[in-house]
């Protein structure tokens, strides 16, 4: 699917706004699906991410935690441009693979960030 020219189009849309992208609609629902299934597109909580734009989110978070110690959703939104609606179902996945923690409000390094626990 990576390879069609249908897959490379919308991995290019997905691709080209990282932290909101489109939404799977009409006749590249399809397309979409199979791009989840090859992993080239991640779906998390609903919303369909590049996976390359999670490792690109997980790569600015980590560098924000090793500044600061510790983000708000607020602090991460900012930090990726962009809003509650993507940001949040971000930092869910960054929780459940353990790059960060949360803690109240906040979220701090977790298990997998280079930084530790």
């Amino acid at each position: 699917m990576r390879d069609s020219p249908d897959g490379q189009r919308v991995l290019a849309a997905y691709e080209a706004t990282p932290f909101s992208p489109p939404a799977p609609s009409g006749r590249d629902a399809p397309v979409v699906r199979g791009l989840v299934r090859e992993g080239a597109l991640v779906d998390v909580d609903g919303v369909v991410f590049a996976a390359t734009a999670l490792q690109h989110a997980r790569d600015l978070v980590v560098d924000a935690l090793a500044d600061a110690g510790r983000l708000t959703v607020a602090d991460i939104r900012t930090l990726l441009g962009s809003t509650r609606k993507y940001v949040v179902p971000i930092c869910g996945w960054l929780d459940r693979t353990g790059v960060t923690r949360r803690r109240g409000d906040d979220r701090v390094p977790g298990p997998t960030s280079r930084l530790g626990a």
